[in-house]
């Protein structure tokens, strides 16, 4: 559990790809590949929840490239993201309950608006991006037609 309130409470589930155990800890690890040479963003809420569940304030970024152009040396690179206590507080007090708190919002409302900011980004594109690209009255229909709802989620289900 990373945060509670009287109103909510926030599991954070993460899967590893594994532990470094160092000199100065036990780290986790994580394998990303890449099609462009990019840096690594240490705002990365993935990173920053491994890092609480694991107890640390640094984790292990293996970054493997698919370019042709690139030197087999250059294709392989491990970056190291460290946070400062400050920065997991803020993200674990600040930005989760923010976060929670307006999903939760748009859950009881059962209003979803989009938000266009994240149709593209560097690991490909929304799945809903064609619903947003419908006329509005048309966005129901093509949920309808090509979407289906599965069971809900539920993090504390170890099977998933």
């Amino acid at each position: 559990m990373l945060y509670e309130d009287d109103e909510i409470r926030i599991l954070w589930k993460a899967k590893l790809d594994g532990l470094f155990d160092t000199n100065d800890g036990i780290y986790p690890m994580d394998h990303k590949t890449m099609k462009q040479r990019r840096e690594t963003l240490s705002l990365n809420n993935q990173f920053m929840g491994q890092c609480l569940v694991t107890g640390t304030n640094a984790m292990i970024v293996n970054k493997i490239g698919f370019q042709k152009t690139l030197k087999a040396s250059d294709k392989f690179t491990r970056a190291i993201m460290s946070y400062t206590p400050e920065r997991l507080i803020e993200w674990q007090t600040e930005i989760l309950p923010f976060w929670a708190y307006t999903a939760l919002q748009y859950a009881e409302s059962q209003y979803w608006p989009p938000n266009f900011n994240h149709c593209d980004n560097k690991f490909g594109q929304c799945i809903f991006k064609p619903v947003c690209e419908q006329p509005v009255n048309m966005r129901e229909e093509e949920l309808r037609l090509n979407y289906i709802v599965g069971k809900p989620w539920n993090p504390t289900n170890d099977e998933e």
